[in-house]
Formats: structure tokens, C-alpha cells, sequence
């Protein structure tokens, strides 16, 4: 039962019906809710009624989300959009109800703003390469989760991209005249504008916030392509920016859209290094009075990890005369787990400084660089700390947001962070994906980890051996939990065979080699089919199949190279070859820097 005949009333009656379909022991809660008229989030039980004074639809919902949790709590709503960022646009576009539970989920812990990453997964009328084979959003899909979002007091919002980050479609011949670059737009293309003006249409016709972010992030290379050979002359990236930020502006006018953009090509523009995060860059005063007055600058920024630098960046940002709104990151990206360590490090700062500058707006990316497969249920553990900070919690409150994690999400919060452990936070030079993905036979990676920092890929393989057991003995029927752990296994396995396959080869020690052949890779083989298989069901039952095909040809490129070494093995102990030379190469091998995988890298 829910009293309460505020000025949310409507809101919360609309909240609170959609919650209990996902939530039926709201229903059994007896809350008690009054307008606090401030920021402020009360919390108390009184026998058995919950009262909660708040002062916005947003931390009525959080205190809800307490309720569940039996918690009491004095807190503060920090900012007026809390919100979130979902990429779906690097192989995982996320299912209609796997977003929707999302949604609910984020809705109890205070968050009212939600962005898509959609760079072309969106169908656009008469455009049928736009998305082709990349699960793009029907327009249906859209109205579906709009709708949705706002039941919740979600504003859901866009985020595309017009200028740059655009290779999945500008690789067709059919946008042949909107290429400049691989991954840059035409500028001063009509047939760039054209295509850019369905785009904008699709999200006006589509979504109710009057808000799009249309990116142009990243785009030092604009201008030095075809632009280049069709008009023979060099213009400056600056010159061309600015008159497609106007055409832009303009067009969002035109449907009635308040754009939003990533801020860096104009610090860029200012640094003779083309850096972002120069304290000393000046940017120039024709760059400052030639920013539309009604862009909003998104200043994003998933790295530094001090206060001070961020509220630095946020005064830099207003002197240039607008209130900006900060892009933080919940670390998703080039990861199958989330990055407790590097998401305390890196977006709790920001939050501190929003705080203390008096920020409006703070948003959590969730990338998915390099295929989009991280299993992004771990993900709300992050959000759900990154929502306390926000509100004025302790960061190492954790049995509060175990409590929390627990009723809103279903999961075991403090497991979530310790299996998280595997990543430093800082280095981000051992990574367990890249060893599943690591050839067994040349061994790139694992070489280059052992012989740069031998003693923390010690650490890491002792902390791999340590989750695969704290995962066996909790029990866990987790999905995300049973997949991690399969992937733990193969990397461990695959360590294992290494470190013999090294030893055994280079003391020609035969029946160890024999024995490696016949066992070893058999089971490191099963033991990698299992993790395609629990990895294709969690991917099927939260997205989209299109995308999954590029995690399975790596995994299958990877399993057939494990069938490859143990035929070169046996070729070897039959004496129709009398080196494995990949073996050879990596025993003598003195790379102690560089990481090779970085060659191979696909955003």
C-alpha cells in the first residue's frame, strides 16, 4: 500500500504499477511517502511502515529501492539527472526486455536518464544497409522502450553519431558520397546531410525528450580523405567542424531537438597535440564564439583519478560558456566483467567534483570497445555505487549495497567484487580476455605479460585460481557467474599448457610432450567449448543474436589453433618435422615491451 498525495502523484502511481510486475513484493510494502521540497532522501521504518520524504520522482524511487532492502538511510540527490549510457552499437544491441529490466533496476537506485549508443542500429526508412545485420532498433522497438522509460521517470535519450564513428556504414559503396575517411562523414556533402536529416528524424518521430546527443567525438582525420582529393586543397579540421556543427545545429533545429556533443574536438583543436586532457591548452576565442548557443557540451572522461582535474575540466568547460554535462564510465569495455578497481578509481572522482562544482548533470558509460562482450549484469554493481556516491553514501558501505544488490538486481554483490579482482585498475596490461584469445602456439601475449611483469602475472594467475574456486563453493547459479567461471578455467588452462608446452619442448622431454597432446589439449579444448556454450546462452537470452558471430570466430579460431598445436605436437613426436618453430621464436623471445594485441584491436 502506497499513501501519498503529493506532486509526484501521478508519476509515482504510474512508477509503482510498472515495478510491481517486476517487483510483486512492493506490493506487500506499506509506504508512507511525503514531499521533502529539497534534495534531501529520507528513509525510516516505524514498525512495519516505511516513511519516505523525498523531493523528486527519481529518489522516491530509490527509497523504494531501500524499502526492499530494509534499510534506513539519510541521503542527498546530488544532481538532477543521474543517468546511464548503454552501448549497443559494437556487435550487442541488448533485447527489448533485458533494457526494460535494466530500466526497473536502475529506477530503484535513483538514475532518471538513459542514453542508447546507437551509431547505426536504428532502421531508417528507405536506408536498408542502415543497420543491416547489426540487430538494429525498429522504430516500434523505440516507442516500445520510451514509453517504458518515462513510466519510469527515465528521460531516455539518443546518442548517435554525425560525423565520426561511422565505418559499419560508410564501408558500403552505397555511402560511397558520404565518405571522407574510413570512419569520417563527408563534410559539405548534401548527400551526407540528407542521411544525417532521416537520422534525426527517426529520433524525433521516436523518443519524447527533445534531446539528442549526436556525438562528433574523435575526428582528427576529417577533411585528409576523399574531401582531400576531390577538392585538391587542404582545409583545416577546425574550419570543417565548425560549419558541420552549424549544419547540425541547424538541422536539430529543424526537428525540434536540443543537440548535445562530445567536447573534445574543441580542446583538441586548441592543442597543438591534438590532446584532450591538456591543463595548459588555451582554446582559441573564434573557437569559442563559433559554439552554437544551444549545444550542450558533454565533457567525458573515464580516466583521472583525482578530484581536483575533473573540477578543473568542469570550470573549463563553463568558461567557455556552457554548463556542461560530465560522461563518466562504469568500466564494461575490452572487459567480460566489470572493473570494480578501475571504476573506484576513475568515476568516483568525477562524481566528488560534480558534487562540489554544483554539476546538474552525470551520466556512466558502459562501452563495449573491442565486440561488446562483457556480461553487462556485472555492470549494475557498479551503478549502484556510483548512485550511492552520488547520494551522498560512503563508497564502502557495502553491506548497504549488498542489501540492495540483492532485492533489486538478484545477485550477491560482495561476489560480484571479488571476482572483479582480476583486473589491476591501473595497468590494464594483463587481461585474462586476451589470454583466452591468445594463440597457444605463438603465445604473443602471455610471453609479453611474463617477461614484462613477471611478478604481477604471478599475482594474476594465483587471483584466476583463486576465483575458479570462490566460484565452484558459492553455489552460484548466476548465469554471468557460471560463464566467468568457464572463461577462468580456459585461461587457466591455457597458462598451464604454456608453461609446458615450454618446459617439455625445450628439455625434449617426449613423454611430456606425448602427454600434453593426448590430455592437456583435449581438456582445454572441452573446457573451451563449454565457455562458447554458456557464453552463446547468456548473449541470446540479453541481445540480439547479430554480433555473436564475431565472438564465436574468435573463439573458433582460437580452438582450431588448439587442434593445430596438437597436430604440430604429434608431428613432431612422429619425426615428420624436427622443430615447432613457433616455439622456438617465443623461448628465444626478448619482448619486454609494447602489447601486441594492440595491433589487433576492433571497436
Amino acid at each position: 500500500m502506497i499513501l501519498y498525495s503529493g506532486k509526484f502523484q501521478t508519476e509515482i502511481k504510474r512508477s509503482a504499477e510498472l515495478l510491481k510486475s517486476y517487483y510483486p513484493e512492493l506490493d506487500s510494502l506499506d509506504l508512507c511517502l511525503q514531499d521533502s521540497g529539497c534534495g534531501c532522501l529520507s528513509v525510516r521504518k516505524t514498525d512495519s511502515r516505511w516513511e519516505i520524504k523525498a523531493g523528486s520522482q527519481a529518489a522516491f524511487l530509490r527509497g523504494f529501492g531501500h524499502a526492499l532492502a530494509d534499510s534506513e538511510v539519510e541521503e542527498n540527490a546530488s544532481f538532477e539527472k543521474l543517468g546511464i549510457m548503454l552501448d549497443c552499437s559494437r556487435n550487442k544491441v541488448h533485447k527489448i526486455d533485458f533494457i526494460k529490466k535494466f530500466f526497473c533496476k536502475i529506477a530503484l537506485m535513483g538514475y532518471n536518464f538513459a542514453m542508447l549508443y546507437t551509431e547505426d542500429v536504428y532502421v531508417l526508412e528507405d536506408e536498408p544497409l542502415f543497420g543491416y545485420m547489426r540487430g538494429a532498433f525498429t522504430a516500434q522497438e523505440i516507442r516500445e522502450l520510451d514509453d517504458f522509460a518515462f513510466a519510469l521517470g527515465i528521460e531516455l535519450t539518443a546518442c548517435i553519431q554525425t560525423l565520426g564513428h561511422l565505418a559499419q556504414i560508410l564501408q558500403y559503396k552505397e555511402y560511397l558520397k558520404c565518405r571522407d575517411t574510413a570512419h569520417v562523414m563527408m563534410p559539405e556533402s548534401p548527400d551526407t546531410f540528407a542521411l544525417i536529416d532521416k537520422m534525426l528524424c527517426f529520433w524525433e518521430k521516436n523518443l519524447r525528450s527533445g534531446r539528442i546527443h549526436i556525438g562528433m567525438d574523435e575526428t582528427r582525420d576529417l577533411g585528409r580523405g576523399r574531401y582531400l582529393d576531390i577538392n585538391r586543397k587542404y582545409v583545416d579540421g577546425y574550419t570543417l567542424f565548425s560549419s558541420h556543427l552549424n549544419k547540425m545545429n541547424e538541422l536539430c533545429q529543424k526537428h525540434g531537438l536540443r543537440p548535445i556533443i562530445w567536447s573534445d574536438m574543441f580542446f583538441r583543436l586548441g592543442n597543438p597535440g591534438w590532446l584532450y586532457y591538456d591543463l595548459e591548452t588555451v582554446i582559441p576565442e573564434e573557437v569559442k564564439t563559433a559554439i552554437p548557443e544551444n549545444i550542450q557540451l558533454c565533457y567525458w572522461d573515464y580516466y583521472h583519478d583525482d578530484a581536483d582535474f575533473y573540477g578543473n575540466y568542469i570550470s573549463k568547460h563553463r568558461n567557455l560558456g556552457y554548463e556542461p554535462l560530465l560522461g563518466s564510465g562504469v568500466w564494461t569495455w575490452s572487459r567480460i566483467w566489470y572493473d570494480h578497481k578501475k571504476t573506484v578509481l576513475t568515476a568516483l572522482p568525477g562524481i566528488a567534483a560534480g558534487i562540489k562544482t554544483g554539476l546538474k548533470e552525470i551520466f556512466f558509460t558502459m562501452w563495449g570497445d573491442n565486440g561488446g562482450y562483457c556480461l553487462y549484469e556485472s555492470a549494475l554493481a557498479g551503478l549502484e555505487m556510483c548512485a550511492g556516491k552520488a547520494y551522498g553514501s560512503d563508497p564502502e558501505q557495502h553491506d548497504l549495497y549488498a542489501a540492495r544488490c540483492k532485492k533489486i538486481c538478484g545477485f550477491d554483490y560482495q561476489l560480484y567484487l571479488d571476482v572483479s579482482d582480476i583486473y589491476d585498475g591501473k595497468d590494464d596490461f594483463i587481461l585474462p580476455e586476451w589470454i583466452y584469445w591468445d594463440d597457444p602456439l605463438q603465445g604473443q601475449y602471455i610471453t609479453a605479460c611474463r617477461n614484462r611483469l613477471p611478478q604481477e602475472f604471478t599475482v594474476f594467475y594465483d587471483k584466476i585460481n583463486k576465483n575458479i574456486l570462490r566460484l565452484e563453493q558459492s553455489g552460484t547459479g548466476d548465469d554471468a557467474l557460471l560463464t566467468l567461471c568457464a572463461m577462468y578455467r580456459c585461461i587457466k588452462a591455457k597458462i598451464d599448457l604454456f608453461l609446458n608446452l615450454n618446459h617439455a619442448y625445450s628439455t625434449e622431454n617426449r613423454a611430456a610432450l606425448k602427454q600434453i597432446s593426448d590430455e592437456q589439449l583435449p581438456e582445454i579444448i572441452s573446457h573451451c567449448h563449454q565457455y562458447c556454450r554458456l557464453f552463446r546462452d547468456n548473449w541470446l537470452k540479453n541481445a540480439k543474436p547479430f554480433g555473436l558471430e564475431v565472438m564465436q570466430r574468435r573463439s573458433a579460431g582460437m580452438i582450431c589453433r588448439l587442434d593445430e598445436t596438437r597436430m604440430r605436437i604429434n608431428e613432431y613426436l612422429d619425426g615428420k618435422t624436427d622443430a615447432i618453430d613457433e616455439i622456438d621464436v617465443r623461448l628465444s623471445s626478448a619482448v619486454t615491451e609494447g602489447n601486441p594485441f594492440t595491433a589487433c584491436w576492433i571497436s
